[in-house]
């Protein structure tokens, strides 16, 4: 008797102490729930009888929903979805970046890139190219980013976060709310009007890779637009070097002409990027204009520049130039400089050009070398023949055919000059005599005959 009253004593105390537990979880639950409507909407709250549940409407429109899980007894968890709507576009998916989603990126290549290196590591982006960059200005990639690290994800049109522990607490739950609701207002400002934004993005971000990813989305997307006309001109003076360079060469008519001519002169900037302007420059067809160019980078502080301005003082025939091409040629080190020189000196066709390339004619480098010869065939008098006959003996291959063709030219030009007498000696008239010997004897160089007389 007493034992059995002793248990049902025992069993009474027990229901007490849940019901006590129970009582206190939801008092708990209770103003969580309280304090977070109050600090999302301001008092302007929307919510049905479920303590489950809450539902509030943002001050600046944001309609955020709570919901508190159950676990699969029906027994209540402290797990709490919070879901944030307003006008999210449901192709967008933002989330945050994981072994397997890199992985995946790496194969597909399916994630969307920003251009802001730190974010795109952190952050993967999936959906329209052109909405998910307009979105994405700094403020709001700023925004996303702090959010997606506590757990937030955007998709089917909504930001979500899932809270485990810290969901019986206001301040984690209040947290997380607003991040979530912050997302949501801060991507809904933003749609609508992506030429706009994009074309605020090349004008504006701090960041260039931002710039420059905004700018070909546009050329992509927009071709036609004049947002992007706007931003091809901003970008061709930006001060990023790369970018001014790639939108310089994607404006139209003379304004990529002028641009370009800008960039190729522009020595703060690289010289690669330099000698890629340069060369865009004279591909648009830039006549008398890239002539005057030229004849500014002929000195210029970059062989490769300086190499793009010899040629095109070759192809245009520009023999004016010959006393700055032979001085260069004098003091040139780089093979690509001496290359363009013995090339430009075989367009001109000038003889004053036979002593520079006799000079080069010697070069380390066996391009340069060859060129000088192939010059040397169609400028050169009886004074190569000697020094083109050494290298044929050296060189058997292309170079040694170039100065065979070489000596054979020259023989060509010279008057009285027979097969197998290749000489080189005094005439009454004072007139070298060369000729090119029909089994590939050496030069010949008889001695001197006194004159009559």
């Amino acid at each position: 008797m007493i034992l059995g009253l002793g248990c049902v004593v025992a069993l009474g105390l027990i229901g007490r102490l849940f019901l006590r537990a129970h009582f206190r979880f939801f008092e708990a639950r209770h103003r969580v729930l309280a304090e977070t409507v109050k600090a999302l909407s301001a008092g302007k709250v929307r919510h049905g009888n479920d303590p489950n549940v809450f539902t509030v409407r943002t001050p600046d429109g944001v309609r955020v929903h709570g919901t508190f899980l159950v676990d699969k007894d029906e027994n209540p968890a402290t797990s709490l979805l919070v879901t944030a709507e307003q006008n999210i576009p449901t192709d967008l998916v933002m989330a945050q970046e994981s072994f397997a989603s890199r992985l995946g990126k790496l194969v597909t290549g399916a994630d969307v890139e920003t251009g802001d290196e730190a974010f795109d590591r952190e952050v993967l982006l999936r959906g329209s190219e052109a909405r998910l960059l307009a979105v994405l200005d700094a403020d709001t990639r700023a925004i996303v980013r702090a959010a997606v690290a506590a757990g937030t994800t955007v998709a089917n049109g909504a930001a979500r976060a899932m809270l485990g522990s810290g969901a019986d607490k206001s301040k984690v739950v209040i947290a997380h709310a607003l991040a979530t609701a912050a997302v949501a207002r801060a991507i809904s400002d933003r749609v609508g009007m992506p030429a706009t934004f994009l074309r605020e993005n090349v004008e504006h971000d701090a960041l260039p890779g931002v710039r420059r990813r905004s700018l070909e989305v546009l050329l992509a997307q927009f071709p036609e637009h004049a947002e992007t006309a706007t931003a091809l001109d901003a970008a061709s003076n930006d001060a990023d070097a790369d970018l001014r360079l790639f939108a310089s060469a994607r404006l139209r008519g003379g304004s990529a002409s002028d641009a370009l001519s800008r960039v190729a002169g522009d020595l703060s900037m690289s010289d690669d990027a330099r000698a890629v302007a340069f060369r865009e420059f004279l591909a648009t067809n830039a006549g008398a204009r890239g002539i005057v160019l030229a004849e500014k980078l002929l000195g210029d502080r970059s062989p490769a520049v300086r190499a793009l301005a010899i040629r095109t003082m070759g192809k245009a025939r520009r023999s004016l130039s010959m006393a700055k091409l032979l001085s260069l040629a004098a003091n040139a080190t780089e093979p690509i400089e001496g290359l363009a020189l013995a090339e430009t000196f075989w367009r001109l066709r000038d003889p004053a050009a036979e002593g520079v390339l006799l000079k080069m004619l010697e070069s380390g480098d066996v391009p340069v070398r060859t060129e000088s010869a192939r010059a040397l065939g169609r400028v050169g008098g009886v004074g190569s023949v000697e020094p083109l006959r050494r290298v044929q003996g050296l060189f058997s291959g292309g170079l040694g055919r170039v100065a065979e063709e070489a000596i054979a030219s020259i023989q060509g030009r010279l008057r009285n000059a027979a097969e197998g007498q290749l000489t080189v000696a005094d005439s009454p008239a004072g007139e070298g005599r060369v000729s090119l010997p029909a089994d590939r004897g050496a030069v010949s160089i008889p001695p001197k005959t006194p004159r009559e007389g």
